[in-house]
This record gives C-alpha cells, sequence and structure tokens, in this order.
C-alpha cells in the first residue's frame, strides 16, 4: 500500500458545473417540500462533489487502481448555488493515519465561498473490498441473511 504521509499538505482542485440534476428539487425523494424549493445546489450534492474532490486528489498521488472509500464527512453549505455556475473544490490532505487519510476542503462557486468540511476516506483493497461486498450482496437473497 502507498505511503501517503509525505502528501500532506498536498493540494488540488476540482471543478464541475452545476446542472439542475444537482439541484433540491432534483433529489430522488418523494418529498413535495423538496419538490417546490429553487434550483439551487443541494448540500448531498456537495458532499458528493466534496467526495469526488478528494478521491480524484488520492488518485493523482496513487493512480486509477488506488481504491479509497469515504468514512466520514463534516460540512458547512454556506451559500446557494444557482444552476450554470462552476463550482470548484480546493483539498488539503491534512493527516494520514494509517490507511485513513484526512482532508480539509472548501467550495467556491465563482461568485463567493458556498461552503467547507473535512472528509475523511480509506486506502482498501480492491479485492477484498470486491469480495466483501459480493458476500453481502448474496446475503440479500438468503431468507436467513440476519440483521
Amino acid at each position: 500500500m502507498i505511503d501517503l504521509a509525505p502528501h500532506i499538505g498536498s493540494r488540488r482542485t476540482w471543478s464541475t458545473e452545476v446542472r439542475r440534476e444537482h439541484t433540491v428539487p432534483a433529489l430522488p425523494l418523494a418529498e413535495p417540500a423538496l419538490a417546490a424549493m429553487p434550483e439551487v445546489l443541494a448540500t448531498p450534492m456537495l458532499v458528493a462533489m466534496a467526495e469526488c474532490a478528494c478521491a480524484a486528489h488520492l488518485a493523482s498521488l496513487g493512480g486509477p487502481d488506488l481504491l479509497s472509500v469515504g468514512t466520514d464527512v463534516q460540512i458547512a453549505h454556506t451559500a446557494a448555488t444557482p444552476v450554470g455556475l462552476t463550482v470548484t473544490l480546493a483539498t488539503e490532505i491534512v493527516a494520514v493515519d494509517g490507511r485513513l487519510v484526512s482532508f480539509a476542503f472548501t467550495a467556491h462557486d465563482g461568485i463567493e465561498a458556498a461552503g467547507n468540511g473535512r472528509h475523511t476516506r480509506a486506502i482498501v483493497v480492491r479485492e477484498r473490498f470486491a469480495q466483501r461486498l459480493a458476500e453481502k450482496q448474496a446475503r440479500i437473497a438468503r431468507p436467513d441473511r440476519g440483521g
């Protein structure tokens, strides 16, 4: 497994344009209160963007075969961002503890700060992850899957 400790302090940016499918009314939940909301970037989508930015940061260091999964997110969504603006997330690796990599991030929509937070990702072995997932999926079809 790659040693990421030397990369503490490394920074990257990641950008995407806000589209309608990123907005509150487009969330896949049957809730009239959400459907009536303005078309602005939904907080869960900002979380997803932070995950993408941090995963891309790690991939830039360890290559596309490096697999990481999100384990923790702390976020402040500080401004509404309408469709058409580009959100840029700046990520920085702030800590490495074994296979856990912690990031600080900020989000800006080209007009103002849109959010900030922290995100932790765990480096996982792809084959082991796939095996555990397959075992769990096999339990879905069994009536004795337990709880």
